[in-house]
């Protein structure tokens, strides 16, 4: 699975700013919130994502130079859609592989990424998926 930028808020806000926005920002989920409300609700919250890096799970260290290279080329665009989005929610999120049978695994993020994020605000998520080491 790739890493992705997940930014989370006001629905129409998020959407307008996808929509101008030269960045590839899709809509990935709902929350809760809007299932709840009355179908005229004037506001309700979403989800949206941005693939930060392609690579996958078991290239670590690729996806968080990829993600560092992301964060440096778009800046301004990232500055920008933040600047309009005030009160969102923003996850870097990474998707790692854990191999069946390993006993544990270790992962450094450079100070580079970390600064980049607090500049950002942008929190730091790590999803860890167990895998099967298949021999076929």
């Amino acid at each position: 699975m790739p890493a992705v930028l997940r930014i989370t808020g006001a629905h129409f806000a998020l959407e307008s700013i996808a929509r101008e926005s030269a960045l590839a920002i899709e809509e990935t989920t709902q929350s809760r919130k809007k299932r709840r409300q009355w179908t005229d609700a004037t506001q309700t919250d979403s989800t949206y994502r941005l693939v930060v890096s392609n690579s996958d799970g078991d290239h670590v260290l690729q996806q968080i130079e990829e993600a560092c290279v992301f964060l440096e080329a778009n800046e301004e665009a990232l500055r920008s859609i933040f600047n309009a989005l005030l009160n969102c929610r923003r996850t870097l999120d990474f998707s790692w592989d854990f191999p069946d049978g390993s006993l544990g695994q270790f992962n450094r993020f450079p100070t580079t990424l970390l600064s980049q994020l607090n500049a950002f605000g942008i929190e730091l998520g790590v999803s860890v998926y167990g895998v099967t080491n298949s021999t076929d």
